[in-house]
C-alpha cells in the first residue's frame, strides 16, 4: 500500500513538473519575444538613420555639382528653377543660398505644401563653416561650393531636411513588427491554451476521481485517458481506492464485532475524557440507567448519573474528584476500584455496582474508561448468606433448647393437668389456671424458639389463608384504633401452608404496626397471585406465588436501620427481644417463599409476603394416613419415650380416662412389652412412640414393632420439627402425630380417632 501511494505520488510529481515546464516555457517565449521587439527597434532606427545620412550626402554633392556652374554664370533663374525642383515632393524644408560672405541671397521654403521664394537681405546663414545640425525634427546640414581653385568658396549653402518620414517610417516598421510579434504571441498563446485545455480536463477527471475516493472507496474511474502519464495513475488510484475499500471493509467488520461484544457485556462500559465528558458508552448503560445513549454523548458523567458512595451515602463524584486529580498529575497511572456504589432509580430502587476506573494516556487514545458491574443480585444473595450464617448459629442454640424445653413443658403440662383433673377447689383451680397460661406462654416462646431453628420445618395442610387473616387481625388489632382492610385481588382456593407459623408472621407484623401507629391508622393486606421469572425476586427460583403485602400508615423506617430489621436481636424497643421480624424472616424462608419491605419515612411501610403457590382441598385438611382402615383397641396404649416424666405423666391421664396404658424407656423394653402382651392374648391397639431416642429412632422401632403385629395405630410424638417424620410421617409408617407440648383434648383427640 505505502509503495502504491509512492508511486502516485512520484506520477503526480512528473506530471506537475510537466506542466509547470510547460508554464515557465510559455513565460520565456514572451520575454524572448518583448527582447526581439526592442532589439528590432534599435536595429531598424540604426539602419534607417544611416540610410537617412547617406541621402543626405547624396543631396549634397548632388546641390555642389548642380549649382557650381550656374554660380559661375550668374544664371539665378536657372538657380530658382532648380531649387524649385529639388524642394517640391521632397523632406527638404528650406534651401538657402549665401555669398561667400555668409549674407543670403535666395531662401526657398516649403511651407504647407507651397514654396516660397525669398529675398532676404542682410541676413546671415547659421554658420560659415561646414557643418550637420541634428534635432529631432529636422537635421540642418551647411556647406561649401567650391569653385576651380580648392580654396575657392563661391558660394554656402543651408539645407534644412525633415525628419518626419524617417520617423514615419521607423514607426511603421515597428508597428508592423509589433503586430506581428503579437498575432505570434496570440497564436503560441492559443496553441498552448488548446494544450492546457486539453490537459485540464483530463487532470480535472482524475482529481475528481481522487477527491471522491474517500467517498466512495473502490469505485473504479470509467474513463480511459490518452495520455500515457495519467493512464498510470489511474491505474495506481484504483488500486489504491480498491485497497483503501477493503480495508475500510475488514475496520468496519472489525468495529462491529467489537460493537456487539460491548453490547452484549452486561457491565457499563463508558469512555471519557479527564474532564469526565463522554465520548462513548455501551448499550448496557441504557438498560441499567434508562438513559438513551445518543443523548449523553459530550455530556458530564458526573451531572447525569448521581451516584452515591458506599461510607456515608455522600456524592461519590466528590471523591472521585481527588483520585481524578491524581491521575492528572501523574501520580496514580494504576485501575481504581470501588467495590460498592449506590444508584437510586426513577422507581426508588436502590441499585448497587462495582465500579473500576482505568486511566488511558496514549497518543492516538487518552481519558479515563470505566467499566460499571452491577452486583445488587450478588450483594443481596452475600446479604442473605450473612443472615443464614447467623441464622445457623441461632439454630444450633435454638434448635437444642427448644427440644429439651419443649420436652420439660411436656412433663410440667402433664402434670399440671393431671392436678387440674384432682382439684375441686375453686381458688386452687384458679391458681392451676393461671400456671397453666404461664406455661402456654413458655409454650408458645418455645414455639417461637423452633420456627428460629430447623426444627420449626413447616407442618404444611390446606388452609383457608383469608379466614387466617380475618382471625389474626381481629385478634391483634381488638381494642386498638386501627382501621383493618383486607383486599383480595385474586380468589385463592385453601393452600398448603403451616397454619401455626403463617399465624405467628401475621401476629408480629400486626403488633409492630400497632405499636407503630399509637395514635390510630390503617392497616391494608392484600393477597395476589403473581408469576415470578428467575432472579426477579432473588433468591425466589421461577414459579407461582401467593403475594401478600401488609401495608400500614405508620411513621416508616429510617433508611440507617432498613438493613439490619431481619437481623436476629435487632430491635429499637425498649423491651423487645429482636425476634419478631427474623422469625417472620425465618418462617418464609423454611416454606420456600421470602419477605421483601418497602418504606418511606412519614408515609408508612410495606411488607411483601412470598409463598409458593400449592393448592390443597378440604379433604386434604385431615387424610386419611397409614394405608387401609383398621380395626383398633382404643382401650389399650403402649408409650415409649426416654423421659420418664412424660410416659409416667401421659400413663397416668390415660389411665385416669379409662385406657389401659403401659410405658417403656427405650426401644429393647418396647419390644419385650408388646411382644410379651401381643402373645397373651392382649395386643396394644395404640402405640405413641418418641422419634429420638438413644438407642434407636422411632421409625426404626415401629418397623420391628410392625413385623411383630402390624395391626394397631401408630402416633408419632416429638419435640422436633426439621426432622423428616414430622412433614411426612405416614411416609415412616404413622397413622397421626402429637408436638410436644401437647394438651390432654389433643391426646385424647388422637386415641379416639
Amino acid at each position: 500500500m505505502r509503495e502504491k501511494f509512492n508511486k502516485l505520488k512520484a506520477k503526480l510529481k512528473t506530471l506537475s513538473f510537466y506542466y509547470y515546464f510547460l508554464f515557465i516555457n510559455f513565460i520565456v517565449l514572451i520575454v524572448i519575444v518583448f527582447t526581439l521587439m526592442i532589439s528590432f527597434n534599435f536595429y531598424f532606427k540604426n539602419q534607417y538613420t544611416k540610410l537617412f545620412y547617406n541621402e543626405l550626402e547624396l543631396i549634397k554633392q548632388t546641390v555642389s555639382v548642380s549649382l557650381k556652374p550656374l554660380i559661375l554664370t550668374e544664371d539665378y533663374d536657372r538657380i530658382e528653377k532648380l531649387l524649385l525642383g529639388w524642394i517640391k515632393g521632397t523632406q527638404i524644408e528650406t534651401i538657402k543660398l549665401a555669398n561667400p560672405s555668409g549674407e543670403i541671397i535666395l531662401s526657398v521654403k516649403s511651407t504647407n505644401n507651397q514654396t516660397v521664394i525669398q529675398y532676404v537681405p542682410n541676413e546671415m546663414i547659421t554658420s560659415q563653416a561646414e557643418l550637420l545640425i541634428d534635432n529631432d525634427e529636422n537635421v540642418t546640414i551647411i556647406f561649401p561650393i567650391i569653385g576651380i581653385m580648392e580654396n575657392d568658396i563661391l558660394s554656402w549653402v543651408e539645407i534644412r531636411y525633415s525628419k518626419k518620414i524617417l520617423s514615419e517610417i521607423i514607426s511603421n516598421t515597428i508597428r508592423l513588427f509589433l503586430l506581428m510579434s503579437i498575432l505570434g504571441t496570440i497564436l503560441i498563446a492559443v496553441f498552448l491554451r488548446v494544450l492546457f485545455k486539453y490537459f485540464e480536463k483530463e487532470l480535472k477527471i482524475f482529481t475528481t476521481y481522487l477527491k471522491d475516493i474517500p467517498l466512495s472507496k473502490g469505485k473504479i474511474l470509467d474513463h480511459t485517458f490518452t495520455s500515457k502519464e495519467f493512464q498510470e495513475l489511474k491505474n495506481v488510484s484504483e488500486k489504491i481506492s480498491q485497497i483503501l475499500y477493503t480495508q475500510e471493509k475488514e475496520l468496519i467488520r472489525e468495529k462491529s464485532k467489537i460493537e456487539k461484544i460491548l453490547s452484549s457485556l452486561t457491565e457499563v462500559v463508558i469512555f471519557t475524557d479527564f474532564n469526565l465528558n463522554i465520548i462513548y458508552a455501551n448499550n448496557a448503560f441504557e438498560r441499567h440507567f434508562n438513559m438513551n445513549v445518543e443523548s449523553i454523548i459530550n455530556k458530564q458523567l458526573n451531572q447525569i448519573l448521581n451516584l452515591l458512595d458506599s461510607d456515608n451515602k455522600t456524592n461519590f463524584w466528590t471523591k472521585f474528584e481527588l483520585y481524578k486529580d491524581l491521575i492528572n498529575n501523574d501520580i496514580v497511572h494504576s485501575d481504581i476500584f470501588f467495590d460498592e456504589v449506590y444508584y437510586q432509580t426513577t422507581d426508588n430502587f436502590l441499585k448497587i455496582f462495582e465500579i473500576t476506573v482505568i486511566p488511558i494516556k496514549e497518543t492516538d487514545l487518552s481519558g479515563l474508561l470505566f467499566l460499571i458491574r452491577d452486583v445488587t443480585h450478588r450483594k443481596l444473595i452475600e446479604k442473605e448468606l450473612s443472615k443464614i450464617q447467623k441464622f445457623e448459629a441461632i439454630d444450633r442454640l435454638a434448635g437444642g433448647v427448644a427440644h429439651d424445653l419443649r420436652n420439660l413443658l411436656a412433663g410440667l403440662y402433664n402434670y399440671f393437668q393431671i392436678l387440674k383433673l384432682k382439684t375441686r377447689d375453686s381458688t386452687e383451680l384458679n391458681l392451676i389456671e393461671r400456671i397453666e397460661k404461664i406455661l402456654e406462654r413458655a409454650s408458645a416462646l418455645s414455639f417461637q424458639l423452633l420456627s428460629l431453628s430447623k426444627g420449626g420445618a413447616p407442618i404444611k395442610k390446606a388452609v383457608n389463608l383469608e379466614e387466617l387473616i380475618q382471625e389474626v387481625a381481629e385478634f391483634c388489632f381488638s381494642g386498638a384504633p386501627i382501621k383493618f382492610e383486607l383486599k383480595v385481588k385474586t380468589k385463592i382456593d385453601k393452600i398448603f401452608f403451616d397454619p401455626q407459623q403463617i399465624a405467628l408472621v401475621f401476629q408480629n407484623l400486626f403488633i409492630n404496626a400497632r405499636e407503630a401507629m399509637p395514635e390510630g391508622g390503617k392497616v391494608i393486606v392484600e393477597t395476589d397471585l403473581r408469576d415470578l421469572m428467575d432472579e426477579e425476586i432473588p433468591p425466589l427460583p421461577r414459579g407461582t406465588y401467593v403475594v401478600i403485602s401488609v401495608s400500614d400508615t405508620g411513621p416508616g423506617i429510617p433508611q440507617d436501620i432498613l438493613p439490619h430489621i431481619f437481623d436476629p436481636f435487632f430491635t429499637t424497643k425498649e423491651k423487645g427481644t429482636g425476634l419478631g421480624l427474623t422469625l417472620v424472616y425465618q418462617i418464609m424462608k423454611n416454606h420456600g417463599g421470602y419477605v421483601t419491605v418497602d418504606t418511606e419515612v412519614g408515609r408508612g411501610t410495606t411488607f411483601y409476603l412470598y409463598l409458593p403457590y400449592e393448592v390443597g382441598t378440604v379433604e386434604e385438611d385431615h387424610p386419611k394416613l397409614g394405608g387401609e382402615e383398621r380395626s383398633y383397641s382404643a382401650k389399650k396404649v403402649l408409650i415409649v419415650d426416654d423421659e420418664e416424666d412424660i410416659r409416667e405423666s401421659l400413663v397416668y391421664i390415660l389411665r385416669e380416662f379409662g385406657h389401659e396404658a403401659y410405658s417403656a424407656g427405650n426401644a429393647d423394653e418396647a419390644i419385650k412389652i408388646f411382644s410379651e402382651e401381643l402373645h397373651a392374648g392382649r395386643p396394644f391397639g395404640i402405640v405413641i412412640i418418641d422419634y429420638t431416642m438413644p438407642d434407636m429412632s422411632g421409625d426404626k422401632l415401629l418397623n420391628k414393632l410392625r413385623e411383630i403385629h402390624p395391626d394397631f395405630l401408630a402416633v408419632l410424638s416429638t419435640g422436633y420439627a426439621d426432622i423428616p417424620a414430622v412433614t411426612d410421617y405416614s411416609e415412616f409408617g404413622f397413622d397421626r402425630i402429637l408436638l410436644k407440648p401437647y394438651t390432654i383434648d389433643q391426646l385424647l383427640k388422637v386415641i379416639s380417632s
